[in-house]
């Protein structure tokens, strides 16, 4: 693509083509909370570096135990290592990143809305628990009709 080798160039020029290893890291590990499971292409391309420089980050990542690599060779695709950290309710997503993907490329995380919310968020710390089965009645109501 001419347009990214002139920004490239620009960014060379300029200097501000510095992307530090951390900062490739978070991205590379916001672009797959999104996608779900990325190629190293794709990870050069976010990050704008050589694919050995992607390489490396991954590999680094891999040895945090933070990704899992599937198949070898350029068949090769990475996808997040699954712990309770990164199943939470609340996920941290760079918006850059997020619209980086083209829109049917994101991810889902699941295919229906999950009423667990109500009751995790608004555990008895925050409602009383009259409150609480009250919403639980009102989520069964609702679920029950749909």
């Amino acid at each position: 693509n001419i347009a990214l080798i002139y920004k490239k160039c620009i960014m060379f020029m300029s200097g501000t083509n510095k992307i530090t290893k951390t900062q490739r890291k978070k991205n590379i590990l916001s672009l797959l909370k999104i996608k779900g499971s990325v190629i190293r292409q794709q990870c050069s391309q976010l990050n704008q570096t050589i694919e050995r420089t992607t390489v490396r980050d991954l590999n680094e990542l891999i040895e945090e135990k933070k990704l899992i690599k599937h198949e070898q060779g350029k068949f090769t695709w990475y996808e997040l290592k699954q712990t309770s950290e990164l199943n939470t309710i609340h996920k941290e997503i760079d918006l850059d990143v997020y619209f980086f993907i083209e829109a049917e490329d994101r991810k889902l995380r699941t295919n229906s809305y999950s009423f667990d919310l109500f009751t995790t968020v608004f555990s008895q710390k925050y409602i009383t628990k009259d409150e609480l089965l009250d919403i639980k009645k009102k989520i069964f109501s609702f679920v029950k009709k749909t």
